[in-house]
């Protein structure tokens, strides 16, 4: 996938910034350290949340949770953001 950047926004950091256009959170062993309780629903919307109310504010992000199909999931974002 490439090199994991940890860029920081509002707090925490996210994985991938890809040529400015779209955020990448890689995840192949889904787990929250800060709370065993967190769904991967939850983990998202707090991401989107804290991008939200940032200076990267309208910048997407997508998520990738499924090491088996990674290659595909990063070709479909390549694809739908003419990366």
């Amino acid at each position: 996938m490439g090199k994991n950047c940890q860029i920081p926004v509002g707090g925490i950091f996210i994985d991938f910034f890809i040529k400015s256009k779209v955020f990448i959170e890689y995840h192949s062993n889904w787990s929250d350290p800060r709370n065993k309780m967190n769904t991967k629903e939850g983990y998202m919307a707090q991401r989107l949340n804290i991008i939200k109310k940032s200076e990267y504010k309208g910048i997407p992000i997508e998520f990738i949770f499924d090491r088996k199909n990674y290659k595909e999931q990063v070709n479909e974002i390549k694809k739908k953001y003419s990366l």
